[in-house]
């Protein structure tokens, strides 16, 4: 491969592979304000659910329905997004890189086959963790409207 080409390459890949770590920075980040929301919800409806335990029959399970829907979201939350697993890295060890047998260009290009597979992997994990994210956040999104349902169902079944 040409000189130039592999150090443009070269500085594209790592580029790639730092923009990748302020993508899963960021979705880490989403992730504790929507864990932030979701247990404030947790703290009003757990707290109603404790004032009523003696209260209304109807009012105390659709508070504790409702309360366990939500804890159940918050721990999908932190299981998928929060509990931090492997993240590719941007460079390569050392050990690695200090090769003697090969030349400086050869080094350069086994490195960018690997940080291709580590641009690979990354994107994977984004990919998983984003997912997870929205699906906490539509978790929680309906459970007003879920709270109602619970609701209306304990209040015909009593």
């Amino acid at each position: 491969m040409d000189k130039k080409i592999l150090e443009w390459v070269e500085v594209a890949a790592i580029e790639n592979m730092k923009s990748r770590q302020q993508n899963i920075d960021l979705i880490t980040a989403e992730a504790h304000t929507t864990l932030t929301i979701g247990l404030s919800a947790i703290g009003v409806v757990f707290a109603y659910t404790v004032q009523n335990v003696n209260g209304e029959s109807v009012i105390f399970y659709s508070a504790l329905f409702t309360t366990v829907y939500l804890i159940a979201s918050v721990l999908y939350l932190v299981s998928n997004c929060l509990i931090q697993g492997d993240f590719p890295p941007v460079y390569n060890e050392p050990k690695n890189l200090n090769q003697k047998n090969y030349s400086l260009d050869e080094l350069k290009e086994f490195e960018l086959q690997n940080m291709q597979l580590r641009i690979d992997e990354a994107c994977v994990v984004i990919q998983k963790r984003s997912k997870a994210l929205n699906n906490a956040r539509k978790f929680l999104a309906v459970f007003p409207i879920l709270s109602v349902i619970f609701w209306q169902s304990f209040k015909l079944l009593s």
